[in-house]
């Protein structure tokens, strides 16, 4: 595989290698690479008839499904960088996602009344059924470059608002390519696609098992959060590899002991987003004792950097480290001089990487802050990303982390700017004094606690109601 090469092409490679193996299957619904290859086709003329060409934004929304895939496909194939949108978001968020995209079009699966401000083109794939499908299937033709953006991630803000990260083309094709060498695929595998395609795991999931050949199986909606759903859907459709997050993997772990259940097809099992506990690392290997279970280490501007295979864990390991750097990522650990730190020192975690995004769209000044240059690096031009993760190298080489620098946090696997959310906690409360920190709970999870100062007495129930139609439920 060729990593200059674009993901939309090498798909089309893998399309004409294997046309009649299953692509996707969503309930009833089975998509052949071939049927998937050519309904992609069809929605990037279509969408290249709106004007969509190299480093336009085009707003996806929809729910998990076939045709989300395709369309997230047509949009590379027209030479476009999608933004993910989730449909069950807050009408509030919503609005600050589309405003700070600036994109000239959205195209939708669904209409919803949230999408109805958009001051662009709006396209609900429903209603042009008809004009899409007259569009020929063969492959587009468009010239791309590697540092075109494929995808605008937006992640919480300091600012009170989301911020959106420029996912470079060259960057995603390599985190394909080093993610197929760590964990392989063969033929018959499955992937099992449930997680939110607005987080940064969702591109090697949702594209990885696609230019290799292997079958995707889809759980949307409530199945994709529901540990019995999820314990069936492993079972029957015989998955080997799923990504998942610690507080997830938790519970469908809880599930697998109250019934004694195994499941004796999975492989790969990755998971990070948060800390992770030996009772998870342990009760993993109980129930899936043929996978092996590897924690990764990564955010969205660096996308993968480490990863740890939890086999070969020291059994007195009281704290589990994050694993060694992988896929050509290079970690220097500076002090607040920016200098490297002496042996096993704590100090913050830069990365430089062949996946490291662009930069943040349009906040030139956040990007010259948090992207520097890499003075240890033998290739000019090349970059640090400064993560705020405070670390350390261990003995062994590999990293350990210590904490943040900033007050950013991970909530169920999701980032979370506590900055933010006391902006909304505000705004809605209209309290004096916000203080918003992360407090663990009994499971060792952090969950989002509020203290407030007020004039008047305000009911929680009535204050999280509010909230929940300003952000998502992980907020």
């Amino acid at each position: 595989m060729h990593s200059n090469a674009s993901v939309t092409k090498l798909f089309e490679e893998q399309a004409q290698r294997t046309p009649d193996l299953t692509a996707l299957l969503h309930g009833d619904v089975q998509w052949t690479y071939r049927s998937l290859n050519a309904r992609a086709n069809q929605l990037g003329r279509y969408l290249r008839r709106h004007g969509v060409s190299p480093e336009t934004r085009v707003v996806v929304s929809g729910e998990r499904c076939c045709d989300l895939v395709a369309l997230l496909l047509a949009v590379g194939k027209a030479g476009g960088a999608y933004v993910p949108l989730e449909p069950t978001f807050p009408a509030a968020r919503i609005a600050d996602v589309l405003a700070t995209a600036q994109a000239p079009l959205l195209v939708t699966l669904q209409r919803k009344p949230e999408l109805e401000a958009f001051a662009g083109e709006k396209i609900v794939v429903p209603e042009h059924e008809d004009r899409i499908a007259q569009e020929d299937t063969s492959n587009l033709e468009v010239d791309t470059d590697p540092e075109n953006v494929f995808a605008v991630l937006f992640t919480s803000g300091t600012t009170g608002r989301p911020k959106g990260i420029l996912m470079r083309m060259g960057g995603v094709a390599n985190l394909i390519t080093g993610m197929q060498s760590q964990f392989p695929f063969q033929q018959g595998d499955t992937f099992l696609l449930h997680r939110s395609f607005t987080i940064v795991g969702s591109i090697w999931e949702y594209f990885g098992p696609l230019l290799h050949g292997m079958r995707s199986t889809i759980l949307s909606g409530d199945d994709s959060r529901d540990p019995a759903t999820l314990w069936k859907s492993l079972v029957e459709d015989r998955v080997t590899h799923i990504i998942l997050s610690p507080t997830l993997g938790d519970a469908i772990i809880k599930h697998g002991d109250r019934y004694e259940l195994e499941c004796n097809s999975l492989r790969f099992g990755v998971i990070g987003g948060e800390p992770v506990s030996k009772r998870t690392i342990a009760g993993w290997l109980r129930r899936f004792p043929n996978g092996k279970f590897n924690v990764c280490y990564g955010i969205t501007e660096t996308m993968y950097v480490a990863f740890l295979d939890t086999s070969q864990l020291h059994p007195e390991e009281e704290r589990v480290p994050v694993g060694a750097e992988f896929m050509r990522a290079t970690v220097r650990i500076l002090n607040d001089e920016l200098e490297c730190v002496d042996g096993h020192s704590v100090g913050e975690i830069c990365v430089s990487s062949p996946c490291l995004s662009r930069g943040y769209l349009n906040d030139p000044r956040m990007t010259a802050d948090r992207y520097i240059p890499d003075a240890w690096a033998s290739t000019p031009g090349s970059r640090l990303y400064r993560t705020g993760d405070m670390g350390r190298r261990r003995a062994d080489g590999t990293l350990e982390l210590k904490g943040r620098c900033d007050r950013q946090v991970k909530i169920r696997g999701f980032r979370v700017e506590l900055d933010e959310v006391e902006a909304v906690v505000r705004r809605v409360s209209k309290a004096r004094n916000i203080a918003v920190v992360a407090s663990t709970d009994a499971d060792g999870r952090q969950q989002l606690v509020a203290y407030m100062e007020t004039e008047t007495v305000i009911a929680p129930d009535d204050l999280r109601r509010d909230l929940r139609s300003q952000v998502p439920e992980h907020m």
